[in-house]
């Protein structure tokens, strides 16, 4: 399995640990006769995860699933039923593998959302790769992937191992080396909707390429960094939620020159020095009171 995404078996099924994800480069190319937008996009894995748990039901033909936080708490927002691409993610495998039997799921939410995080997109991941497992369906991750593509763009990259380039819509996938970078996330508190964010975006065509960018970041050069960080998609999210400009702006303050949002909003990261630079900004951020802040590293993968 993809090493960015954890599975265990348990006792009585599986256990997935599922990724959230930063947009290091986006850039938006068009707008496709299907809706979508062509777009041209490096996903990094990062080390802050979701926790899910399935175990196949025989006595059931239904699939459920309660969502909690790391408390056990009912998460506001985050829907249980068939609007959850968990329970889509099942649905589609018992589909797909005329699989009569249902299942349980919990999910333990740790990635904020609307946040550009990909948390769902990478909890439909899991729910794939470890319902798969449960059911006793054989199937490799490059068919998981495939039909990840059905569920939402962002889910084949949670199948590739590490970073990757991704083109189309996002569903087509190449990945590439990246190194273990620290960095440090903040989500103001107000939530963004994709579909509305790329709705008032403006396609672009110029600005730096995500090799210029791979290669600061092996370099350590943050000061390159920096420059060739390229988010087509922030422009229109600040003048939608202007949250994210301020966070930005906060962000600058605590000396974080890279900051920049992630996807479409309205989480924002940055690429920092070391662990002990991205904890004392992290906590700086936190005092301010400014949204959720934590700080984490890239999934590091070497080729």
């Amino acid at each position: 399995m993809a090493n960015s995404m954890i599975l265990r078996r348990t006792a009585t099924g599986w256990l997935a640990l599922a990724p959230a994800k930063v947009n290091l480069h986006l850039r938006v190319l068009s707008k496709r006769p299907d809706g979508y937008h062509e777009v041209e996009t490096l996903i990094a894995p990062i080390g802050l995860y979701d926790e899910l748990t399935i175990a196949a039901d025989p006595t059931s033909d239904r699939v459920s699933l309660s969502v909690v936080d790391p408390l056990g708490r009912p998460v506001p927002g985050v829907p249980s039923d068939s609007q959850n691409l968990v329970v889509r993610a099942l649905e589609l495998l018992r589909a797909k593998f005329n699989q009569t039997g249902g299942a349980t799921a919990r999910l333990v939410k740790r990635i904020p959302s609307q946040a550009g995080l990909g948390g769902g997109s990478s909890d439909a991941a899991a729910a794939l790769a470890a319902g798969a497992r449960a059911w006793g369906i054989d199937c490799p991750d490059d068919r998981l992937a495939r039909l990840g593509a059905e569920l939402g763009s962002d889910v084949p990259v949670f199948f590739a191992g590490g970073a990757a380039l991704c083109t189309g819509r996002g569903e087509a996938v190449a990945p590439v080396a990246t190194p273990a970078a620290r960095c440090v996330l903040v989500q103001p508190r107000a939530g963004l909707s994709t579909a509305e964010v790329y709705r008032a975006c403006r396609p672009d065509s110029d600005g730096p390429s995500a090799r210029e960018l791979l290669q600061a970041l092996w370099r350590g050069d943050l000061r390159r960094v920096g420059a060739t960080l390229h988010n087509a998609l922030q422009d229109a999210a600040e003048r939608l939620s202007p949250s994210i400009g301020r966070t930005l702006e906060a962000m600058r303050r605590v000396g974080l020159t890279t900051a920049m949002m992630t996807g479409s909003g309205s989480a924002c990261f940055a690429i920092v020095p070391n662990a002990r630079s991205a904890h004392a900004a992290a906590a700086l951020l936190r005092a301010q009171g400014i949204g959720w802040t934590h700080s984490t590293h890239l999934l590091a993968r070497r080729t």
